[in-house]
């Protein structure tokens, strides 16, 4: 199988978030581990988190919305709030 192929067929997708706002991290924390689809949330740095999710980031953008969140800016591989 290609690599191609081989990505698409994974549903869960690697998401880095990264905050440039007055978003509480913490608060942000305990949102993301909420969502349906998280799979798995780890900090990278004080205003950086990796996301495991099923699906797409644009997805997890809407969820972050729906929770009050701002999205500044948005690629298939990284959400900013």
């Amino acid at each position: 199988m290609s690599a191609a192929l081989e990505h698409a067929a994974q549903l869960e997708q690697h998401i880095v978030i990264s905050i440039e706002s007055t978003v509480d991290p913490n608060r942000l924390l305990e949102r993301l581990k909420s969502i349906v689809g998280v799979s798995g949330v780890f900090r990278r740095s004080l205003n950086e988190f990796d996301v495991n999710f099923d699906g797409t980031a644009s997805a997890l953008s809407a969820a972050l919305e729906r929770e009050g969140f701002i999205i500044r800016e948005l690629s298939s591989t990284m959400i900013k709030i």
